[in-house]
C-alpha cells in the first residue's frame, strides 16, 4: 500500500504544515504526496514545480506537477501524450519550489523574468539550486542563531 501524506499551505504564515493526522478543514489548500521522491530524496507532492529532464545533457523543463484524471501528472514536452504520469517518468526530477513561491508566479513581472532566465541559466550550467531549506539554514547560519 502506498503512503498516504498531506501537506496543507498555511496562507496566514506562508509555509506548509505536514500533519501526522488528517483533519478536513474547508478553506484550506491540501497536497497529495505523489508517492514519488525527487533526485535528492525528497518528497513530490501535487504543486510542486520540478526540474525534469531524461538526459544529464538536456536543459531541465519546469513543470509543475498536477493531479488530473486520477493521477499525477506533468507536461513533459517530448512525451507522445499530452501529459507523464510522474511515477512512470524515467527521467531526473528535482523539486526547485512550489505553486505557493517564486517558481511558478515570479515570471509575471519584468524582474520576474529575469529571475527566471538567470534561474535556466544556473541550471543549464550545471549548478545546483539552493532548495527553501537550505537557504533558511543558510541565513540562520549567517545571523549566527
Amino acid at each position: 500500500m502506498k503512503e498516504l501524506k498531506v501537506r496543507i499551505w498555511d496562507e496566514d504564515n506562508k509555509w506548509f504544515e505536514y500533519p501526522d493526522t488528517l483533519e478536513l478543514n474547508i478553506g484550506l489548500e491540501y497536497q497529495l504526496f505523489t508517492g514519488r521522491r525527487d533526485k535528492s530524496g525528497k518528497d513530490i507532492y501535487e504543486g510542486d514545480i520540478v526540474a525534469a529532464s531524461i538526459y544529464s545533457d538536456e536543459k531541465p523543463q519546469i513543470l509543475e506537477v498536477e493531479f488530473r484524471n486520477g493521477a499525477f501528472v506533468i507536461d513533459y514536452e517530448d512525451s507522445e501524450s499530452d501529459v507523464v504520469n510522474i511515477g512512470e517518468f524515467v527521467g531526473s526530477l528535482e523539486i526547485i519550489g512550489n505553486i505557493y513561491n517564486q517558481a511558478n508566479t515570479v515570471e509575471r513581472t519584468a524582474l520576474g523574468k529575469r529571475l527566471a532566465a538567470l534561474r535556466a541559466k544556473a541550471i543549464d550550467a550545471g549548478m545546483r539550486l539552493l532548495t527553501e531549506e537550505e537557504v533558511l539554514v543558510e541565513v540562520k547560519r549567517r545571523r549566527g542563531s
